[in-house]
Protein backbone atom coordinates (compact mmCIF):
# COMPACT_ATOMS: atom_id res chain seq x y z
CA UNK A 1 0.00 0.00 0.00
CA UNK A 2 2.76 1.88 0.76
CA UNK A 3 4.72 1.45 -2.90
CA UNK A 4 5.40 4.94 -4.51
CA UNK A 5 4.56 7.16 -1.44
CA UNK A 6 8.08 7.50 -0.20
CA UNK A 7 6.87 6.29 2.97
CA UNK A 8 7.99 3.15 5.13
CA UNK A 9 6.79 1.51 8.22
CA UNK A 10 9.14 2.17 10.97
CA UNK A 11 8.47 -0.11 14.13
CA UNK A 12 8.02 2.28 17.13
CA UNK A 13 7.41 -0.20 19.81
CA UNK A 14 5.83 -3.50 20.75
CA UNK A 15 3.42 -4.20 17.82
CA UNK A 16 3.70 -0.09 17.46
CA UNK A 17 4.34 1.30 14.08
CA UNK A 18 5.20 4.80 12.80
CA UNK A 19 4.77 6.12 8.91
CA UNK A 20 8.17 8.43 8.48
CA UNK A 21 10.14 9.25 4.76
CA UNK A 22 11.47 6.52 3.44
CA UNK A 23 15.52 6.42 3.68
CA UNK A 24 17.03 7.36 0.26
CA UNK A 25 18.36 3.93 -1.50
CA UNK A 26 21.93 3.49 -0.66
CA UNK A 27 24.84 4.81 -2.83
CA UNK A 28 27.39 2.52 -4.16
CA UNK A 29 30.66 2.56 -2.16
CA UNK A 30 34.00 1.70 -2.52
CA UNK A 31 34.90 -2.10 -1.03
CA UNK A 32 36.69 -2.03 2.26
CA UNK A 33 40.15 -3.45 2.31
CA UNK A 34 40.49 -6.25 4.54
CA UNK A 35 42.96 -5.29 6.41
CA UNK A 36 40.66 -1.32 6.94
CA UNK A 37 39.74 -1.43 10.87
CA UNK A 38 36.00 -1.19 11.13
CA UNK A 39 34.80 1.87 12.83
CA UNK A 40 33.29 0.90 16.28
CA UNK A 41 31.23 3.33 17.05
CA UNK A 42 30.62 5.82 20.48
CA UNK A 43 30.31 3.96 23.63
CA UNK A 44 27.13 4.51 25.61
CA UNK A 45 25.54 3.39 28.95
CA UNK A 46 23.26 0.85 28.40
CA UNK A 47 19.94 1.75 30.56
CA UNK A 48 19.30 -0.45 33.52
CA UNK A 49 22.97 -1.73 33.89
CA UNK A 50 25.32 1.61 34.08
CA UNK A 51 27.99 -0.50 31.81
CA UNK A 52 29.55 1.35 29.55
CA UNK A 53 30.20 -0.24 26.14
CA UNK A 54 30.09 -0.46 21.97
CA UNK A 55 28.19 -3.46 22.23
CA UNK A 56 26.59 -3.80 25.31
CA UNK A 57 23.21 -5.54 25.45
CA UNK A 58 20.27 -5.54 28.34
CA UNK A 59 18.88 -8.77 29.92
CA UNK A 60 15.79 -6.69 30.62
CA UNK A 61 13.83 -5.08 27.63
CA UNK A 62 14.50 -1.88 26.53
CA UNK A 63 12.27 0.09 24.02
CA UNK A 64 13.93 3.45 22.49
CA UNK A 65 12.03 5.95 21.00
CA UNK A 66 14.92 8.42 19.10
CA UNK A 67 13.81 12.03 17.88
CA UNK A 68 12.32 11.40 14.30
CA UNK A 69 9.50 9.48 16.05
CA UNK A 70 8.70 11.70 18.64
CA UNK A 71 8.60 14.30 15.77
CA UNK A 72 6.38 11.99 13.85
CA UNK A 73 3.81 11.32 16.68
CA UNK A 74 3.17 14.85 17.49
CA UNK A 75 2.30 14.15 21.10
CA UNK A 76 1.77 17.63 23.16
CA UNK A 77 3.70 16.54 25.47
CA UNK A 78 6.31 13.72 26.53
CA UNK A 79 4.34 11.69 28.53
CA UNK A 80 1.06 11.48 25.72
CA UNK A 81 4.55 10.03 23.27
CA UNK A 82 5.40 6.83 26.39
CA UNK A 83 1.70 6.42 26.82
CA UNK A 84 1.47 5.32 23.34
CA UNK A 85 4.05 2.67 24.38
CA UNK A 86 2.41 -0.87 25.19
CA UNK A 87 4.63 -1.20 28.31
CA UNK A 88 2.60 1.89 29.83
CA UNK A 89 -0.55 2.07 31.00
CA UNK A 90 -1.93 5.66 30.43
CA UNK A 91 -2.26 7.67 33.48
CA UNK A 92 -4.98 10.40 33.69
CA UNK A 93 -3.59 13.57 31.81
CA UNK A 94 -2.58 16.13 33.57
CA UNK A 95 -4.58 18.66 31.78
CA UNK A 96 -7.92 16.46 33.26
CA UNK A 97 -10.15 17.59 35.70
CA UNK A 98 -9.88 14.35 37.62
CA UNK A 99 -6.34 13.21 37.49
CA UNK A 100 -3.91 14.05 40.00
CA UNK A 101 -4.72 17.53 41.94
CA UNK A 102 -1.45 18.51 42.04
CA UNK A 103 -1.36 18.90 37.98
CA UNK A 104 1.92 16.56 37.65
CA UNK A 105 2.75 14.81 34.33
CA UNK A 106 3.87 11.31 35.56
CA UNK A 107 4.57 7.61 33.97
CA UNK A 108 2.92 4.29 35.03
CA UNK A 109 5.23 1.49 33.36
CA UNK A 110 3.22 -2.13 33.30
CA UNK A 111 0.42 -0.98 35.45
CA UNK A 112 2.62 -1.19 38.72
CA UNK A 113 1.90 2.68 39.51
CA UNK A 114 4.03 5.79 38.83
CA UNK A 115 5.34 5.63 41.99
CA UNK A 116 7.74 2.63 41.59
CA UNK A 117 8.63 3.67 38.08
CA UNK A 118 12.00 5.93 37.83
CA UNK A 119 12.94 8.73 35.60
CA UNK A 120 16.39 9.22 34.70
CA UNK A 121 17.69 12.66 32.79
CA UNK A 122 20.96 11.54 31.20
CA UNK A 123 21.24 8.71 33.54
CA UNK A 124 20.27 10.27 37.07
CA UNK A 125 17.09 11.05 39.20
CA UNK A 126 15.10 13.73 37.95
CA UNK A 127 13.16 14.57 40.88
CA UNK A 128 12.37 12.92 43.66
CA UNK A 129 10.08 10.10 42.95
CA UNK A 130 7.22 11.34 45.43
CA UNK A 131 7.55 14.57 43.41
CA UNK A 132 8.23 13.48 39.98
CA UNK A 133 6.74 16.04 37.08
CA UNK A 134 7.81 15.47 33.49
CA UNK A 135 7.63 18.78 32.67
CA UNK A 136 10.83 20.37 33.71
CA UNK A 137 11.96 17.79 30.96
CA UNK A 138 13.30 20.09 27.44
CA UNK A 139 11.41 18.38 25.00
CA UNK A 140 13.17 20.17 22.74
CA UNK A 141 16.81 19.02 23.51
CA UNK A 142 15.58 15.19 24.10
CA UNK A 143 17.62 12.84 21.60
CA UNK A 144 15.84 9.90 22.93
CA UNK A 145 13.89 7.86 25.33
CA UNK A 146 14.67 4.47 26.55
CA UNK A 147 12.15 2.69 28.21
CA UNK A 148 13.19 -0.33 30.24
CA UNK A 149 10.14 -2.76 31.59
CA UNK A 150 11.68 -5.57 33.37
CA UNK A 151 12.59 -3.53 36.72
CA UNK A 152 16.19 -2.55 37.42
CA UNK A 153 16.15 -2.56 41.31
CA UNK A 154 19.55 -3.78 41.33
CA UNK A 155 20.88 -0.99 39.79
CA UNK A 156 18.74 1.73 41.12
CA UNK A 157 17.12 0.98 44.07
CA UNK A 158 13.24 -0.16 44.77
CA UNK A 159 11.65 2.92 43.27
CA UNK A 160 12.53 1.36 39.89
CA UNK A 161 10.56 -1.97 40.92
CA UNK A 162 8.43 -1.22 37.77
CA UNK A 163 10.87 -0.08 35.09
CA UNK A 164 13.23 2.96 34.36
CA UNK A 165 12.72 5.99 31.84
CA UNK A 166 15.73 7.31 30.91
CA UNK A 167 15.50 10.88 28.67
CA UNK A 168 18.65 10.92 26.84
CA UNK A 169 19.52 14.77 25.66
CA UNK A 170 21.54 16.03 22.86
CA UNK A 171 24.62 17.20 24.69
CA UNK A 172 26.25 18.90 21.65
CA UNK A 173 23.30 20.78 20.46
CA UNK A 174 24.37 23.44 17.79
CA UNK A 175 22.52 26.44 16.27
CA UNK A 176 19.03 27.53 17.31
CA UNK A 177 15.61 26.14 17.15
CA UNK A 178 12.56 27.47 17.28
CA UNK A 179 9.14 25.49 17.76
CA UNK A 180 5.72 27.10 18.03
CA UNK A 181 2.46 25.33 17.94
CA UNK A 182 -1.49 25.84 18.40
CA UNK A 183 -3.98 23.71 18.39
CA UNK A 184 -7.75 23.36 19.62
CA UNK A 185 -10.60 20.77 19.86
CA UNK A 186 -14.06 20.57 17.99
CA UNK A 187 -17.19 18.70 18.42
CA UNK A 188 -20.32 19.15 16.04
CA UNK A 189 -22.59 19.01 19.00
CA UNK A 190 -25.24 17.69 16.22
CA UNK A 191 -26.65 14.58 18.35
CA UNK A 192 -30.53 15.27 17.89
CA UNK A 193 -31.90 12.81 20.19
CA UNK A 194 -29.27 13.55 23.13
CA UNK A 195 -30.48 17.70 22.89
CA UNK A 196 -33.92 16.94 22.85
CA UNK A 197 -33.84 15.41 26.16
CA UNK A 198 -31.22 18.64 27.22
CA UNK A 199 -33.83 20.89 25.91
CA UNK A 200 -36.58 19.11 27.84
CA UNK A 201 -34.93 20.60 31.31
CA UNK A 202 -35.00 24.38 31.59
CA UNK A 203 -31.79 25.08 34.31
CA UNK A 204 -29.67 22.98 31.87
CA UNK A 205 -28.17 24.74 29.08
CA UNK A 206 -28.45 23.32 25.76
CA UNK A 207 -24.53 23.23 23.97
CA UNK A 208 -24.21 25.86 21.07
CA UNK A 209 -23.73 23.89 17.73
CA UNK A 210 -19.85 23.27 16.52
CA UNK A 211 -18.18 23.85 19.61
CA UNK A 212 -14.97 25.27 19.00
CA UNK A 213 -12.72 25.06 22.51
CA UNK A 214 -9.21 24.11 24.68
CA UNK A 215 -7.29 25.66 23.07
CA UNK A 216 -3.55 25.03 23.78
CA UNK A 217 -0.58 26.68 22.61
CA UNK A 218 3.49 25.93 22.63
CA UNK A 219 6.53 27.71 22.15
CA UNK A 220 9.88 26.84 22.85
CA UNK A 221 13.40 27.56 21.81
CA UNK A 222 16.82 26.20 22.09
CA UNK A 223 20.19 27.23 21.43
CA UNK A 224 23.58 25.53 21.60
CA UNK A 225 27.46 26.18 21.02
CA UNK A 226 30.65 24.55 20.82
CA UNK A 227 33.60 26.74 22.35
CA UNK A 228 37.24 26.31 22.78
CA UNK A 229 37.56 24.34 19.86
CA UNK A 230 34.91 21.80 20.47
CA UNK A 231 36.41 21.65 23.95
CA UNK A 232 33.06 23.16 25.70
CA UNK A 233 29.71 23.03 24.71
CA UNK A 234 27.01 25.03 26.31
CA UNK A 235 23.16 24.94 25.00
CA UNK A 236 19.97 26.90 26.79
CA UNK A 237 16.25 26.29 26.33
CA UNK A 238 12.93 27.68 27.22
CA UNK A 239 9.50 26.12 26.37
CA UNK A 240 6.00 28.05 27.55
CA UNK A 241 2.89 26.24 27.31
CA UNK A 242 -0.97 27.54 27.77
CA UNK A 243 -4.04 24.97 27.60
CA UNK A 244 -7.77 26.53 28.06
CA UNK A 245 -10.16 24.37 29.24
CA UNK A 246 -13.07 22.30 28.11
CA UNK A 247 -16.51 22.19 29.98
CA UNK A 248 -18.73 19.43 30.08
CA UNK A 249 -21.86 21.58 29.07
CA UNK A 250 -20.04 22.90 25.85
CA UNK A 251 -20.48 19.24 24.65
CA UNK A 252 -23.83 17.70 23.68
CA UNK A 253 -23.33 14.09 24.79
CA UNK A 254 -21.86 15.58 28.75
CA UNK A 255 -24.08 18.39 29.07
CA UNK A 256 -26.15 16.25 31.40
CA UNK A 257 -25.24 12.95 32.78
CA UNK A 258 -27.39 11.06 29.70
CA UNK A 259 -29.56 7.58 30.53
CA UNK A 260 -31.21 5.73 27.97
CA UNK A 261 -34.55 4.26 28.53
CA UNK A 262 -37.81 2.79 27.08
CA UNK A 263 -38.93 6.35 25.15
CA UNK A 264 -35.35 7.28 24.36
CA UNK A 265 -32.76 9.83 25.91
CA UNK A 266 -33.02 11.54 28.97
CA UNK A 267 -30.75 13.67 31.89
CA UNK A 268 -30.21 12.27 34.98
CA UNK A 269 -29.73 14.76 37.78
CA UNK A 270 -30.06 15.57 41.32
CA UNK A 271 -33.27 16.91 42.36
CA UNK A 272 -31.60 17.01 46.24
CA UNK A 273 -29.92 20.43 44.97
CA UNK A 274 -30.86 23.33 42.86
CA UNK A 275 -30.30 26.95 42.45
CA UNK A 276 -34.09 27.13 43.08
CA UNK A 277 -33.34 25.92 46.34
CA UNK A 278 -34.56 22.53 47.99
CA UNK A 279 -36.76 23.29 51.49
CA UNK A 280 -38.43 20.51 53.40
CA UNK A 281 -40.27 21.50 56.69
CA UNK A 282 -41.16 19.18 59.34
CA UNK A 283 -44.05 17.84 57.53
CA UNK A 284 -42.02 15.49 54.95
CA UNK A 285 -42.51 17.49 51.64
CA UNK A 286 -39.80 19.30 49.59
CA UNK A 287 -40.54 22.61 48.11
CA UNK A 288 -38.61 24.70 45.37
CA UNK A 289 -38.76 28.59 44.37
CA UNK A 290 -41.12 29.33 41.75
CA UNK A 291 -39.00 29.74 39.04
CA UNK A 292 -41.58 33.17 37.96
CA UNK A 293 -39.13 34.60 40.28
CA UNK A 294 -42.31 35.01 42.54
CA UNK A 295 -41.77 34.72 46.52
CA UNK A 296 -44.07 31.42 46.21
CA UNK A 297 -43.24 27.54 46.48
CA UNK A 298 -43.93 24.96 44.53
CA UNK A 299 -43.17 21.13 44.56
CA UNK A 300 -41.06 20.15 42.61
CA UNK A 301 -40.23 18.31 39.61
CA UNK A 302 -37.11 16.97 37.82
CA UNK A 303 -36.56 20.26 36.17
CA UNK A 304 -36.02 21.79 38.76
CA UNK A 305 -32.87 19.59 39.70
CA UNK A 306 -29.28 20.33 39.78
CA UNK A 307 -27.13 19.78 36.56
CA UNK A 308 -23.76 17.87 38.21
CA UNK A 309 -22.36 18.46 34.95
CA UNK A 310 -22.76 22.17 34.95
CA UNK A 311 -19.64 24.25 34.69
CA UNK A 312 -17.25 20.77 35.54
CA UNK A 313 -14.11 20.67 32.94
CA UNK A 314 -13.11 18.06 31.09
CA UNK A 315 -9.93 19.29 30.60
CA UNK A 316 -8.19 21.99 33.18
CA UNK A 317 -6.30 25.24 32.64
CA UNK A 318 -2.74 24.86 32.81
CA UNK A 319 -0.03 27.38 32.62
CA UNK A 320 3.39 25.96 32.08
CA UNK A 321 7.21 27.90 31.68
CA UNK A 322 10.74 26.18 32.19
CA UNK A 323 14.25 27.02 31.06
CA UNK A 324 17.32 25.82 31.76
CA UNK A 325 20.80 25.30 30.84
CA UNK A 326 23.80 22.38 30.28
CA UNK A 327 27.71 22.55 29.48
CA UNK A 328 30.52 20.88 29.81
CA UNK A 329 34.18 21.78 29.66
CA UNK A 330 36.78 18.90 28.44
CA UNK A 331 40.41 19.14 30.90
CA UNK A 332 41.47 16.64 29.35
CA UNK A 333 41.36 13.01 28.10
CA UNK A 334 41.51 12.15 31.65
CA UNK A 335 38.58 14.72 33.09
CA UNK A 336 35.53 16.47 31.91
CA UNK A 337 33.25 18.88 33.65
CA UNK A 338 29.67 19.17 33.71
CA UNK A 339 26.71 20.69 34.72
CA UNK A 340 22.92 21.50 34.32
CA UNK A 341 20.16 23.88 36.00
CA UNK A 342 16.58 23.73 35.36
CA UNK A 343 13.75 25.42 36.89
CA UNK A 344 9.64 25.26 35.79
CA UNK A 345 6.87 26.54 36.81
CA UNK A 346 3.06 24.98 36.29
CA UNK A 347 0.24 26.59 37.49
CA UNK A 348 -3.12 24.65 37.01
CA UNK A 349 -6.74 24.65 37.58
CA UNK A 350 -9.40 22.64 37.67
CA UNK A 351 -13.05 24.06 37.49
CA UNK A 352 -16.72 22.00 39.20
CA UNK A 353 -20.05 23.09 39.79
CA UNK A 354 -20.85 26.04 42.33
CA UNK A 355 -20.57 25.50 46.34
CA UNK A 356 -23.43 23.43 47.40
CA UNK A 357 -24.69 23.53 51.12
CA UNK A 358 -27.40 21.46 53.19
CA UNK A 359 -28.24 21.53 56.94
CA UNK A 360 -31.04 21.49 58.79
CA UNK A 361 -31.97 25.62 59.88
CA UNK A 362 -33.98 26.75 62.83
CA UNK A 363 -35.68 28.84 60.43
CA UNK A 364 -37.75 32.13 62.21
CA UNK A 365 -41.05 32.45 60.74
CA UNK A 366 -40.66 35.90 60.81
CA UNK A 367 -37.48 35.70 58.78
CA UNK A 368 -37.58 39.37 57.07
CA UNK A 369 -36.68 36.95 53.69
CA UNK A 370 -40.01 34.93 53.60
CA UNK A 371 -42.90 36.04 51.91
CA UNK A 372 -46.71 35.65 53.52
CA UNK A 373 -47.62 32.54 51.13
CA UNK A 374 -43.99 30.80 52.27
CA UNK A 375 -44.18 31.28 56.04
CA UNK A 376 -47.61 29.94 55.79
CA UNK A 377 -46.31 27.11 53.80
CA UNK A 378 -43.40 26.30 56.25
CA UNK A 379 -44.99 27.90 59.69
CA UNK A 380 -48.43 27.23 59.32
CA UNK A 381 -50.12 29.04 62.67
CA UNK A 382 -47.26 30.80 63.62
CA UNK A 383 -46.73 32.40 60.61
CA UNK A 384 -45.22 35.58 60.95
CA UNK A 385 -44.12 35.41 64.57
CA UNK A 386 -40.52 34.66 66.21
CA UNK A 387 -41.49 31.00 66.76
CA UNK A 388 -38.80 29.09 65.25
CA UNK A 389 -39.62 25.84 62.61
CA UNK A 390 -36.64 23.02 62.06
CA UNK A 391 -36.59 23.58 57.74
CA UNK A 392 -33.78 21.06 55.97
CA UNK A 393 -32.33 23.41 53.22
CA UNK A 394 -30.07 22.26 50.16
CA UNK A 395 -29.11 25.01 47.88
CA UNK A 396 -27.10 25.23 44.72
CA UNK A 397 -25.36 28.93 45.30
CA UNK A 398 -25.69 29.83 41.75
CA UNK A 399 -26.66 33.56 41.68
CA UNK A 400 -24.96 36.42 39.67
CA UNK A 401 -21.75 37.12 41.74
CA UNK A 402 -20.63 33.30 42.27
CA UNK A 403 -17.76 30.99 41.22
CA UNK A 404 -17.64 27.87 40.66
CA UNK A 405 -15.35 25.44 43.03
CA UNK A 406 -11.96 25.42 42.08
CA UNK A 407 -8.62 23.56 42.97
CA UNK A 408 -5.79 25.46 41.69
CA UNK A 409 -1.88 23.36 42.03
CA UNK A 410 1.23 25.81 41.94
CA UNK A 411 4.38 23.35 41.18
CA UNK A 412 8.02 25.34 41.32
CA UNK A 413 10.96 22.73 40.57
CA UNK A 414 14.67 23.67 40.09
CA UNK A 415 17.59 20.64 39.87
CA UNK A 416 21.09 21.98 39.65
CA UNK A 417 23.66 18.52 38.70
CA UNK A 418 27.11 18.92 38.47
CA UNK A 419 29.71 16.78 37.85
CA UNK A 420 33.09 15.24 36.54
CA UNK A 421 33.95 12.71 34.59
CA UNK A 422 36.35 10.60 32.20
CA UNK A 423 38.83 8.27 30.80
CA UNK A 424 41.63 6.06 33.04
CA UNK A 425 44.15 4.12 32.38
CA UNK A 426 43.57 0.56 31.33
CA UNK A 427 40.37 1.37 30.12
CA UNK A 428 38.06 2.40 32.79
CA UNK A 429 35.52 5.16 33.08
CA UNK A 430 34.53 6.85 36.03
CA UNK A 431 31.74 9.30 36.86
CA UNK A 432 31.18 11.61 39.58
CA UNK A 433 28.22 13.45 40.13
CA UNK A 434 26.43 16.01 43.11
CA UNK A 435 22.97 16.93 42.27
CA UNK A 436 19.84 18.86 43.89
CA UNK A 437 16.31 19.48 43.57
CA UNK A 438 13.82 20.78 44.99
CA UNK A 439 9.68 20.48 44.64
CA UNK A 440 7.40 23.46 46.05
CA UNK A 441 3.67 22.59 45.37
CA UNK A 442 1.03 24.92 46.81
CA UNK A 443 -2.49 23.45 46.63
CA UNK A 444 -5.72 25.72 47.62
CA UNK A 445 -9.50 24.69 47.28
CA UNK A 446 -11.40 28.06 45.97
CA UNK A 447 -14.83 29.45 46.75
CA UNK A 448 -16.11 27.04 49.30
CA UNK A 449 -19.14 28.51 51.46
CA UNK A 450 -18.84 26.47 55.38
CA UNK A 451 -22.34 25.65 56.68
CA UNK A 452 -21.90 28.24 59.60
CA UNK A 453 -21.70 31.47 57.10
CA UNK A 454 -24.12 29.96 55.46
CA UNK A 455 -26.81 29.54 58.61
CA UNK A 456 -25.69 33.08 60.01
CA UNK A 457 -26.30 34.74 56.86
CA UNK A 458 -29.90 33.57 55.59
CA UNK A 459 -30.49 34.81 59.98
CA UNK A 460 -31.41 38.13 58.36
CA UNK A 461 -33.71 41.24 60.60
CA UNK A 462 -34.20 44.57 59.38
CA UNK A 463 -32.64 47.55 61.48
CA UNK A 464 -33.24 50.78 60.37
CA UNK A 465 -34.93 49.82 57.47
CA UNK A 466 -31.80 47.78 56.35
CA UNK A 467 -31.94 43.99 56.63
CA UNK A 468 -28.68 42.89 58.28
CA UNK A 469 -27.44 39.63 60.02
CA UNK A 470 -28.78 39.22 63.37
CA UNK A 471 -25.38 37.71 64.46
CA UNK A 472 -24.32 41.36 62.84
CA UNK A 473 -21.14 42.88 61.21
CA UNK A 474 -18.82 41.19 59.38
CA UNK A 475 -22.19 38.92 57.62
CA UNK A 476 -23.74 40.26 54.92
CA UNK A 477 -27.47 38.88 54.39
CA UNK A 478 -27.74 36.19 51.86
CA UNK A 479 -31.96 36.47 50.74
CA UNK A 480 -32.64 32.71 49.39
CA UNK A 481 -36.00 32.82 49.61
CA UNK A 482 -35.93 34.66 45.87
CA UNK A 483 -34.64 33.01 42.80
CA UNK A 484 -31.50 34.75 42.24
CA UNK A 485 -31.83 36.86 45.20
CA UNK A 486 -28.81 36.35 47.11
CA UNK A 487 -27.10 39.24 47.28
CA UNK A 488 -22.88 39.43 45.10
CA UNK A 489 -21.61 41.00 48.12
CA UNK A 490 -22.63 37.35 50.11
CA UNK A 491 -20.32 35.71 47.76
CA UNK A 492 -17.25 37.81 48.32
CA UNK A 493 -17.79 37.46 52.84
CA UNK A 494 -18.78 34.10 52.32
CA UNK A 495 -15.98 32.66 50.01
CA UNK A 496 -13.02 30.33 52.10
CA UNK A 497 -10.05 29.56 50.63
CA UNK A 498 -8.12 26.41 51.78
CA UNK A 499 -4.51 26.49 50.97
CA UNK A 500 -1.43 24.33 52.30
CA UNK A 501 1.85 23.55 50.24
CA UNK A 502 4.70 20.60 50.86
CA UNK A 503 8.48 20.78 50.01
CA UNK A 504 9.95 17.69 48.81
CA UNK A 505 14.27 18.01 48.25
CA UNK A 506 16.74 15.47 47.72
CA UNK A 507 20.37 15.84 47.55
CA UNK A 508 21.98 12.47 45.33
CA UNK A 509 25.75 11.97 45.27
CA UNK A 510 26.90 8.90 43.25
CA UNK A 511 30.22 7.69 41.97
CA UNK A 512 30.67 5.64 39.73
CA UNK A 513 33.54 3.44 37.91
CA UNK A 514 33.34 0.76 34.99
CA UNK A 515 35.73 -1.26 32.98
CA UNK A 516 35.93 -4.21 30.60
CA UNK A 517 38.08 -7.00 31.79
CA UNK A 518 38.75 -8.21 28.46
CA UNK A 519 41.85 -6.01 28.34
CA UNK A 520 43.28 -8.32 30.97
CA UNK A 521 42.22 -11.60 30.02
CA UNK A 522 39.27 -12.13 31.72
CA UNK A 523 36.37 -13.46 30.00
CA UNK A 524 33.84 -16.17 29.11
CA UNK A 525 34.97 -18.61 26.67
CA UNK A 526 31.38 -18.46 25.49
CA UNK A 527 31.66 -14.65 24.70
CA UNK A 528 33.20 -13.03 22.20
CA UNK A 529 34.13 -9.73 24.77
CA UNK A 530 35.38 -9.57 28.04
CA UNK A 531 33.57 -9.36 31.29
CA UNK A 532 32.38 -6.00 31.96
CA UNK A 533 31.80 -5.05 35.23
CA UNK A 534 30.39 -1.76 37.03
CA UNK A 535 30.88 -0.80 40.39
CA UNK A 536 29.50 2.44 42.44
CA UNK A 537 28.65 3.85 45.45
CA UNK A 538 25.40 6.56 46.58
CA UNK A 539 24.64 9.00 48.64
CA UNK A 540 20.63 9.91 48.97
CA UNK A 541 18.94 12.39 50.98
CA UNK A 542 15.14 12.60 50.31
CA UNK A 543 13.00 15.25 52.55
CA UNK A 544 9.20 16.35 52.45
CA UNK A 545 7.60 19.31 54.53
CA UNK A 546 3.88 19.83 54.49
CA UNK A 547 2.57 23.15 55.91
CA UNK A 548 -1.48 23.56 55.48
Amino acid sequence: MLKGTGLEARKVGDGIYALAPAAPPPRPISPVPASAPQPQGDAVVVTGTRLLGRNATSASPIASIGRDELDFLGAINLEDAIDRLPQTRAEPGQFQNSSDAQGRAKINLRNLGWQRTLVLLDGQRLLPVQAIDLNIIPSALVKRVDVLTGGASSTYGSDAVAGVVNFVLDKRFEGIQFNASYGVYQHGNDAAAVRAAIAHYPNIRTPGKSALDGGHANINIAAGKSFAGGRGTISVFADDRKQDPVLWSDRDYSACRITINASGYSCAVNTQYSEYGSFRASGGTTYHLARDGSRTFVTGDDAYAFNTREKFAFMRKDDRFSTGAFATYRLNDQAELYGNVLYMKDVTESQFYPALVTDTVGVKCNNVFLSVAQAATLCGGTAGTAATVPVTISYQLNGDGSRPLTNQAINADYRVSGGVRGDLAGGWHYDINLLTSQVYTSLSDNNEVDDASFIAAIDATTVNGKVVCVGGAPCVPADIFGYHAVDPAFYAWAYRDYKWHSVTGQQDLTANITGDLGQYGVQSPWADTGIAVALGAEYRRDALKNVV
